[in-house]
């Protein structure tokens, strides 16, 4: 496994080789390792487009670099997730820009079942600060981990709060794994990996750079199943994580402000161009995510089981814990073919087990 993981960050460190080149090359050769290999011995083989990029050179201190990672990795408890991996987040493995590594230090689940971005501008107002200090306070029993970016303002808020209340939070970050940025919240990040974690694509020692920043929205664009701007101006980065969240397909929220605030002026555009949902607190954002409180929702009514068929019952088992979850992963457990899943999925929805939700998600009832 190490050195099949060895051979993908090998081949996400060639230059000219972008996310989706990327995995179109493991489609044709194979995996990684074939692909390396091929470029070692057979170089003619290797599309003429990225060749003068996979020179034995190249090759060679991408092998180096890879193997530096890991050895890092080792000493340092570091997760190096492939996207072949279980851990790997499937919400992200699903389009087709999703890196091919991710470096995680933390001790939380980037699968969990509800997933709650909260972004917005690095300059909060008091009034952002209280927003993002009700929001995720009210989030608490309500099984979710919160995502942000660690910048200054409402990323760090985010991230602060949920430590506070002992809520999951995942920092993505646009540096690697042993940087953080800003410095002022290398501590925080800290005890996040006591509770939650901190994510990157990026290998050890790189520093931060401005086409990071963008990349790493996508991450947490992707990894959100609701997405919430709290404060923004007209243009930033909350707001190229909302379009993107919005191009996925995610639900994205914001919260209102007066017209004349410059932090308000972009959740405002959100809701006014419908991009995002309005909400004022947390109770719209978990009615509209259709999200109950841990422990305290209404189970299937037990007399409804005699009904079901032997799949029915097996995929009840397999998701009644998780409460909401994505189409993937239904196909990724259990061994049904798409038509199969499709019908069952209506199926359970006309006898009122099974609630759709916005995303290609579900949600047992």
């Amino acid at each position: 496994m190490q050195d099949k993981i060895k051979f993908i960050i090998a081949l996400s460190q060639i230059k000219g080789v972008g996310f989706r080149r990327s995995h179109q090359i493991i489609q044709e050769f194979g995996s990684a390792e074939s692909f390396i290999t091929t470029c070692l011995k057979h170089p003619n083989r290797i599309p003429s487009v990225i060749r003068e990029n996979c020179t034995r050179s190249n090759i060679t201190q991408a092998l180096e670099h890879a193997n530096r990672q890991l050895n890092y990795c080792e000493k340092n408890n570091v997760h190096v997730l492939a996207y072949f991996n279980k851990a790997y987040p499937y919400r992200l493995r699903r389009y087709d820009d999703s890196p091919l590594v991710l470096y995680f230090r933390g001790n939380t689940d980037l699968n969990g079942s509800r997933m709650i971005g909260i972004v917005g501008t690095r300059k909060m107002t008091s009034y952002g600060k209280w927003m993002v200090e009700n929001l995720v306070k009210d989030l608490r029993n309500y099984g979710v981990t919160t995502i942000s970016g660690l910048a200054y303002g409402i990323d760090t808020q985010a991230h602060r709060v949920s430590v506070k209340y002992g809520i999951p939070s995942v920092g993505i970050m646009a540096t690697g794994i042993n940087q953080v940025y800003p410095e002022q919240n290398k501590d925080l990040a800290v005890r996040m990996t006591q509770c939650g974690g901190v994510l990157t694509e990026y290998g050890i020692n790189v520093k931060a750079e401005a086409y990071h920043f963008p990349a790493r929205n996508r991450i947490i664009a992707a990894l959100s199943d609701a997405l919430v701007v709290v404060e923004s101006k007209a243009k930033g980065g909350a707001m190229i994580t909302a379009d993107l969240a919005f191009g996925y397909g995610k639900d994205v929220f914001a919260f209102p402000g007066k017209t004349t605030d410059t932090y308000s002026r972009g959740t405002n555009f959100l809701i006014k161009s419908q991009k995002a949902q309005l909400i004022e607190n947390t109770e719209d954002l978990l009615m509209a995510m259709s999200w109950d409180a841990i422990g305290l929702s209404k189970s299937t009514q037990p007399t409804l089981f005699d009904e079901l068929t032997e799949k029915e019952h097996k995929f009840l088992t397999e998701f009644e814990k998780n409460k909401a979850f994505h189409i993937d992963q239904v196909r990724a457990r259990l061994q049904y073919s798409s038509s199969e899943i499709a019908a069952m999925l209506l199926t359970l929805e006309l006898k009122g087990v099974l609630k759709t939700l916005p995303g290609s998600r579900y949600m047992i009832v």
